[in-house]
């Protein structure tokens, strides 16, 4: 007894077909190419994240490289952070905060109640 024979009962039960059968299987098989191909398409459509990242990742290599071999003028570097200073301060700092400041020594500290 061979596969169609067994499969001929099934058929007559459900009102299917030869003819019907074939199309049933090749609706499959079609769907399944489907899916194939959505799932390919949607590894495909990642793809450019892959490559996003890789060049993100070379450009901050990139300029770490730079940063790393450059030697900052100390002169310009004090102009700047002093200059920066004194406008912060005098816009952005309250009042209470200006003046003399007491200084801490450490070793005037008490620490036996720590």
């Amino acid at each position: 007894m061979s596969i169609t024979d067994r499969a001929a009962p099934l058929e007559a039960q459900n009102g299917l077909t030869t003819m019907d059968m074939d199309q049933v299987r090749s609706l499959i098989k079609k769907k399944s190419k489907e899916k194939s191909k959505e799932e390919c398409e949607e590894q495909s459509s990642l793809g450019w994240l892959l490559t996003f990242t890789d060049i993100m990742a070379l450009m901050l290599t990139f300029f770490v490289l730079l940063y790393s071999m450059s030697t900052p003028r100390e002169k310009e570097w004090e102009q700047l952070s002093k200059g920066l200073n004194t406008e912060l301060n005098q816009h952005y700092t309250p009042a209470a905060n200006l003046g003399d400041h007491e200084e801490i020594q450490v070793g005037s500290l008490d620490f036996s109640q720590a």
